[in-house]
Order: structure tokens, then sequence, then C-alpha cells
């Protein structure tokens, strides 16, 4: 009895140890299948892979032109988490934005520039170029494009003001992108608040929007502008373009002939875009506003304006060389007419702004000579 007790004893033993050893070779052959499976996976999805760059679902489809996806997916966002997407990289450092430049999708791109911000748009990849800038080195059409479609909306007034807003900033980054500051600024000054008879040896007006990617003509389109997408325009070169170029001093010949003597001669005059042009804009602006609405946005921009202009002041940019006069007497009185004019408005907010823009303006008044 003991031997066959022994006996059993030692087969289920020897059982335990076989089915051991089945279970081992078992799991060793799932092991092998799933490094197999993985490096297969590997060498299949590749550098292009989705999911090894890391793209969300916005980037998805726009790398695939899905315009309806990408409808969907900012329609699903709209008001929460936009900024947040629009801001998203995937691991080479690419926005959906982009990407969409990248791949020269124009509708896509049109979709895009109803929600961008200058943060968005200003986003480099770890190549160290940003969308817009992509978008000219792969194609000079597509920037085109975009620059069209940008105007196509400042020049409509079915859009809202942070439409409005998204487009001006687009458009001054495709200006970035083809001009250097020294011609940002001349444009600007020439292009867009239309000062005629800038005299400047280094290039003429007509080469540098040669040098902008865009084949009608540019200064016709930007008089189409209706006074909404003016004001979005002024408040985006207010607020993106460097103050070294807001502070250039460009000289003006006053005899329409182009002539240039000395700094006492009185055949010219130095102007900048910050003083001479924006701020004479903004001044217009607040003395003849289309609404109430459109008053407390140009009183905004204005304060805006002040705010920089201050700066300006305790910084003591500008040109030194000449005798300068930053805020005429006669600005300083179009100034207090806009802050009377609006003390008693109904729009309580608006009665705020200009409380604020009296106070700049009294600190800039001080830190005058």
């Amino acid at each position: 009895m003991d031997k066959q007790q022994s006996f059993r004893n030692g087969a289920m033993e020897k059982q335990k140890s076989f089915k051991g050893i089945m279970e081992k070779q078992k799991n060793f052959r799932i092991v092998m299948e799933r490094q197999m499976s993985f490096g297969g996976g590997e060498r299949k999805r590749g550098k292009d892979s989705p999911g090894k760059r890391g793209d969300s679902l916005l980037h998805l489809a726009t790398r695939a032109g899905n315009l309806g996806k990408v409808k969907e997916i900012f329609q699903k966002f709209k008001g929460k988490g936009m900024k947040d997407l629009l801001c998203q990289q995937n691991q080479e450092g690419e926005t959906a934005l982009y990407v969409a430049a990248k791949n020269g999708n124009s509708l896509v791109i049109s979709e895009f520039l109803k929600y961008l911000d200058l943060k968005t748009a200003s986003i480099m990849a770890n190549n160290g170029y940003d969308a817009l800038h992509v978008a000219a080195r792969q194609d000079s059409n597509v920037l085109e494009r975009i620059l069209f479609t940008v105007l196509s909306i400042l020049k409509s007034e079915s859009f809202s003001r942070n439409c409005l807003v998204a487009a001006g900033v687009t458009f001054c980054v495709a200006l970035h992108v083809c001009l250097s500051p020294e011609e940002l600024g001349l444009f600007i000054m020439e292009g867009i608040f239309n000062e005629s008879f800038i005299v400047c040896p280094k290039f003429a007006f007509a080469d540098v929007v040669e040098k902008i990617s865009f084949k009608g003509n540019l200064i016709d389109e930007l008089s189409k502008f209706s006074s909404l997408s003016r004001l979005c325009l002024v408040w985006v070169i207010l607020t993106t373009v460097s103050r070294t170029v807001l502070y250039i001093g460009f000289v003006v010949s006053n005899d329409n002939f182009g002539s240039v003597m000395d700094s006492g001669d009185s055949r010219k005059s130095i102007k900048m875009i910050l003083y001479d042009a924006i701020l004479l804009e903004l001044c217009s602006f607040c003395e003849n506003p289309i609404d109430s609405h459109f008053s407390f946005h140009a009183l905004a921009v204005m304060q805006i304006c002040l705010q920089q202009v201050k700066t300006s002041m305790v910084n003591k940019n500008g040109s030194v060389d000449v005798n300068y006069d930053p805020i005429s007497e006669d600005m300083g009185t179009r100034l207090l007419q806009v802050v009377w004019n609006n003390l008693e408005d109904p729009l309580s907010q608006t009665v705020k702004q200009v409380h604020l823009i009296f106070y700049l303006f009294s600190g800039i008044q001080a830190s005058l000579p």
C-alpha cells in the first residue's frame, strides 16, 4: 500500500512538473508573439504615423484635409477650450494650423482664421518656424491664398469683432514673414495709413509692396475695409507690431518734391506710426463713431494706444536727433474733447474707459518737458 501511494504521488508530481513546463512554453510563446507584433507595428507605422507624431484629432482632420471634421471639432470646442485646442502641439511641435499651412489647404486654413489669435499664429514648431513662415517656404501661393482669405474677411461686414481681429493678426504675421522691420514700418505708414511723400533712401515703397505675396492691388484692397475692420486692424498693429517699428521716425517731405535738408528744414517733418498714424486715426474714430458699441471699442483701443505712448515717454523711445513733438497742443485738445463728449455716455463701460484715458493723458502730459 505504501508503495502504491508513493507511486501515485510520484506520478502526480511528474504531471505537475510537465504542466509547469507547458505553461512556461506557452507564456514564452505569447511573449515572443507580442514582441514580434510590437516590432512589426513599429516598422509599419514609421515616422509619418499619426500615433508616433502625437497628433490630436484636429491635427488628423487637418492633415487629411477634412474640412467637415475640422468644422465639427471647432463647433464642439467653441466657447470652451478653443484656445487650448489651437495651441496644442504634437511631438514635432506642430500646431494644427501649422499642419494646415504645411499642406496648403486654403479651405481648412480659412476655417482656422475665424478663431486665430496672435499666440496661436506665432507658435513655432521644433524646427523654429511658425505656420505662416512654413507656408511661405512651402509655396508662395499658399501665403497668397492666406492673404486673399484674410482680406476677404476684413472687407466683409458679416464677421464678428473677434473674427476680424484674428484676420488682422494673420495679416500682420504675413507681413512679418515677407518684410524686414523697416520695410514693415514703411508699408504700415504709407500703405495702411496713407502717409504720402515719405523720403526713404534705402528702398522704394513700390519695391516693398512687391515683396508681399499678393498678386492683386493690395493697397486698393485695404481701402475697402469697413470702419470696424479698420479699427480691429489698428488694434492689431498696436499690439502685435514691435515697438521698434512703431517708433521709427520717418522723414516726410512737406513740399511734395521729396526735398530734405538739415533737421531745421521747414520743408520736412518727422512722423511716427504710433503718434502720427495710430493716435490720429483713433481720434477720428472716437470723434465720429458709427454707433455706441463702436465708440466703446474705439475708446478701448485708444486706452491701449495711450498706454503705449506713456511707456514710450518713460523709455524715451523715438527720434532723438530732431525736435519732435509727440503730442501736439492740437492733439491734446482733441483728446480732452473726446473725454468730455463721453463722460455722460449711457454705457457705464464707456464712462470708465474715458476716465482711464483721462488718467493716462494726464500722466503723459506730466512727463512732457
